[in-house]
């Protein structure tokens, strides 16, 4: 892969050879849930990392409620304070938002892949932040935002020169494999992508309060997690940096 920024320059790096490099994505091995740092010690261009990331808040209301669903078999508990934990279970939200930025993962867990976060004492923020730009910018080769999903699929796309996936009258995708094929009957097929819809708005309200639309506690949650909203942020920036450079990229 081409190196990306430098002195000021934003971008996300593009590969050399594209079709060659999501090949070599294809059928090497995949693994999921490392930080980028988990691959400092692999040579530069031996290594395809792509990210997701999602709105902050919208992200940890749905982590709110994953967890939550799985309180009745006690699911998930050794992985949150026992205080936290307790009043996701019991629809506790001032409990919930009591606890601090630091107390848990849950509050910067986009970022805590980027950058160092926990530690003693308080958090610099300006620093984490630093670490975790500089981690995105140089070492994530294609970004994706969970909103913007499927103009991100058409971006990669045209990057790996894909077909875009079929979609019938109602705008969904169609069936992965059409007449019964399966994914490795043939080249042709080995070169789609297909996407399924996969993420829906909850109607779901703890208590009486409306955690998706509650002005308080969108407040509450934006002060907790200004750390992780900067970088989303920044994110932002970078996606359209990486739009810019895969329209020149490819029509060059």
């Amino acid at each position: 892969m081409s190196s990306s920024s430098t002195h000021g320059r934003e971008s996300l790096s593009l590969p050399t050879n594209p079709v060659e490099s999501l090949s070599k994505l294809f059928h090497s091995k995949s693994k999921a849930g490392f930080t980028v740092h988990d691959y400092d010690h692999v040579e530069n261009g031996r290594q395809f990392i792509v990210t997701l990331l999602r709105n902050p808040v919208e992200r940890v209301i749905s982590e709110f409620y994953f967890v939550q669903g799985g309180c009745e078999k006690k699911m998930w508990a050794m992985m949150y304070p026992p205080m936290m934990y307790h009043a996701i279970c019991k629809n506790d939200i001032e409990r919930w938002l009591d606890h601090s930025f630091q107390d848990h993962v849950m509050f910067y867990r986009q970022i805590s892949f980027f950058a160092t976060v926990a530690g003693e004492g308080s958090v610099d923020h300006a620093k984490v932040l630093r670490q975790a730009q500089e981690a995105l910018r140089e070492k994530i080769s294609v970004l994706f935002l969970s909103d913007r999903m499927e103009e991100g699929l058409a971006i990669i796309t045209q990057l790996f020169h894909l077909e875009h996936p079929r979609t019938g009258a109602d705008g969904k995708a169609l069936s992965p494999h059409p007449r019964g094929k399966g994914r490795g009957d043939g080249e042709e097929s080995s070169r789609k992508i297909w996407t399924v819809p996969t993420i829906r708005k909850t109607d779901v309200k703890v208590g009486e309060r409306d955690i998706h639309n509650d002005p308080t506690i969108q407040a509450v949650l934006r002060e907790r997690m200004k750390l992780e909203i900067d970088f989303y942020n920044y994110a932002v920036k970078l996606y359209e940096k990486m739009k810019a450079g895969v329209k020149k990229y490819v029509e060059r």
